[in-house]
C-alpha cells in the first residue's frame, strides 16, 4: 500500500515494476509501453493520497529522480496503474502551506493542459468535460485551503480536482510546462515551475485552442477584452498573486539564468513532447520558441511570445 504524495505513489509504482519483472534495471522501463512488453500488468498497488495533486493514484505514470543528472525520468504504461485508490480529503489535512499550495497548483495545470491537449483530443470523449469539471473546484477551493488547511469543503474541492486532474492526464498527456518542470526539479518544486510556466504557454498556444482559452477564463472570472490569450494569461498571474505564489521565474529562490539554458537544451532532445503541444514547437525552431516563452516568464513579459511565429 502506497499512503503519501505523488512521488510515494510513483515510487511505490517503480518498485512494482521491478518486483514483478525482477530483471533488469529500473532504467530498463524508463518510457512508453516497455512495462508492458514483459507483463500485463505488476503487483497489486493500494494507493491513499495524502496531497491534493499528482493524481497519481489514477495514473499511468511514474516520475522517478534521478539524483546525479538532476533530472525527471518517466516511465508510461497500463500496466502500472494502482489496483485501487483510497481518496480521502482527510488525509491532506497535516499538509503545510507550501504543500498544499504546489501540489494544488499542479492539479490546476493538470486540468488546464490536459483541456489544451489537440493530440489525443479522441482518446476519451469525456476528458475536456472532466478538466472543465475539475477547474471551478480549484478556483473556488484552493484560496480556501491555503487559508485554512482544515476547511473540510475546501479539501474535499482539491481531492475531487486531484483525481479528475489524473483522470484527463490518463488519456491527454501535458505540454510545455510539464516538459519545463523536468528541467528544474533541483531548485523548484514540480507543480510550482508547471504553474509559473503555465500563462506564458497559454500565451504561445493561443492561435490554436483561443475557444478553450475563454472558456477557462470564464470560469477564471475574467472579464472578455478581446484578447483571449491575454486574458487567460493575466487571470492566472492575479490568481497566483492572490495567492500569494510567484508569478515569474526570477521570484524563484536560486532560481539561474543557465537553467534556462537547461530546461531549452533538455526539451529539444525531447521531439515527442514538442511535437505533442498544442501548437507544436519544430525542432529545428525550439531554440528560438523556447527561449523566447522562458525568458518571457523569468521577466514576466507576454509580448514577444504572442509575437512568435513558428
Amino acid at each position: 500500500m502506497a499512503v503519501g504524495g505523488g512521488s510515494v505513489i510513483d515510487a511505490a509504482k517503480a518498485a512494482g515494476i521491478l518486483g514483478t519483472i525482477k530483471e533488469g534495471e529500473l532504467d530498463d522501463y524508463f518510457g512508453v509501453g516497455l512495462v508492458s512488453q514483459k507483463v500485463k500488468k505488476t503487483i497489486d498497488i493500494i494507493a491513499a493520497p495524502t496531497t491534493s495533486g499528482s493524481g497519481s493514484e489514477v495514473t499511468k505514470f511514474s516520475v522517478i529522480t534521478d539524483t546525479k543528472l538532476g533530472v525527471k525520468k518517466m516511465t508510461i504504461d497500463p500496466a502500472i496503474v494502482p489496483t485501487e485508490s483510497i481518496v480521502d480529503p482527510t488525509l491532506t489535512y497535516s499538509c503545510g502551506r507550501h504543500v498544499t499550495l504546489v501540489s494544488g497548483l499542479d492539479t490546476m495545470t493538470h486540468l488546464i493542459e490536459g483541456y489544451f491537449n489537440t493530440v489525443d483530443e479522441g482518446a476519451d470523449p469525456e476528458a475536456n468535460e472532466k478538466a472543465l469539471l475539475g477547474l471551478d473546484p480549484v478556483f473556488q477551493g484552493l484560496p480556501r485551503v491555503v487559508q485554512n488547511p482544515e476547511d473540510k469543503e475546501g479539501r474535499e474541492m482539491m481531492s475531487m480536482a486531484s483525481v479528475l486532474g489524473g483522470t484527463v492526464l490518463f488519456y491527454k498527456q501535458a505540454g510545455g510546462p510539464h516538459l519545463n518542470s523536468f528541467s528544474w526539479c533541483n531548485v523548484m518544486d514540480h507543480g510550482e515551475a508547471c504553474a509559473i510556466m503555465l500563462p506564458y504557454y497559454a500565451a504561445y498556444y493561443a492561435p490554436v485552442v483561443m475557444e478553450k482559452l475563454k472558456t477557462v477564463s470564464q470560469i477564471l472570472g475574467v472579464q472578455d477584452s478581446g484578447e483571449p490569450a491575454r486574458d487567460l494569461a493575466e487571470g492566472l498571474l492575479n490568481f497566483y498573486k492572490a495567492l500569494g505564489f510567484p508569478s515569474t521565474l526570477r521570484e524563484v529562490e536560486n532560481f539561474s539564468k543557465d537553467l534556462i539554458d537547461k530546461a531549452i537544451n533538455d526539451a529539444s532532445q525531447n521531439k515527442m513532447k514538442l511535437e505533442a503541444m498544442p501548437r507544436p514547437v519544430p525542432v529545428e525552431n525550439s531554440e528560438k520558441v523556447l527561449r523566447t516563452i522562458i525568458e518571457g516568464a523569468y521577466n514576466g513579459t507576454l509580448e514577444e511570445i504572442l509575437k512568435l511565429k513558428n
